[in-house]
């Protein structure tokens, strides 16, 4: 068990700048999709628009107002951004005050999480609607919603005497799994582009697949805990 853990916490050092790069990739990326109202990214609007028999890959509910917009904007978009800038500062050792930073990391990943848990718990909450995708995804999102979340809380609130070895261990199992929630983007995309039509029990199995990943987080917090 030990080697193990030894053995993991050289794959985070390893992955940690790359992961907190990503992430900020992904929330600039938010904000310039929900700022502009879409991206003219082959492939791309099939992912998020349609329905009937040419439903979205993420299924999702009208949003009139454009609330949950904003709430993606604010949230995702312009608070993600900030928080991980911060853990790409921290990554990098160019972190002012690394205590600070993870706090706001912290805020971050307390937010999402809550959003993530509520969706599982509400069926009406947000606008992906769990009940057009595969059986396992709303079950495995919320328990790790409310994994992320109390990562983020225990950011947010213990930083300042955390030691700071504990610190980035947190803050990077936040950023793999946020990174991870995002895996059915990278099968849909590509095969939006390249095949001649749309294969419905692939894209099940893809949200299965995703499903699976994310309970990475939970299970690499039990195999990396005390290193760093």
């Amino acid at each position: 068990h030990r080697r193990a853990r030894e053995a993991t916490s050289v794959l985070w050092l390893r992955w940690e700048v790359p992961l907190a790069r990503a992430c900020l990739a992904l929330a600039l990326f938010v904000v310039v999709w929900k700022t502009m109202g879409g991206v003219p990214v082959p492939g791309f609007a099939e992912i998020f628009e349609g329905d009937g028999a040419n439903a979205a890959q993420y299924p999702r509910r009208p949003d009139p107002g454009g609330r949950w917009d904003l709430f993606f904007l604010t949230t995702y978009g312009v608070l993600g951004t900030a928080a991980q800038y911060a853990s790409l500062q921290i990554a990098t050792g160019a972190s002012l005050d690394m205590r600070s930073d993870a706090r706001l990391i912290g805020l971050f990943h307390s937010v999402i999480g809550a959003h993530h848990t509520l969706w599982f718990l509400r069926p009406n909450h947000g606008r992906l609607i769990a009940s057009d995708l595969h059986v396992a995804v709303a079950p495995a999102f919320g328990i790790v919603g409310i994994w992320t979340g109390l990562h983020g809380l225990r950011l947010l609130t213990a930083a300042r005497t955390m030691p700071l070895a504990e610190l980035r261990r947190r803050k990077t199992l936040c950023d793999a799994v946020s990174f991870l929630t995002f895996l059915s983007v990278f099968y849909f995309l590509p095969a939006n582009i390249l095949l001649q039509r749309r294969r419905t029990d692939w894209e099940q199995a893809v949200w299965a697949f995703n499903s699976i990943a994310v309970l990475a987080g939970p299970l690499l917090d039990l195999l990396t805990a005390g290193s760093f």
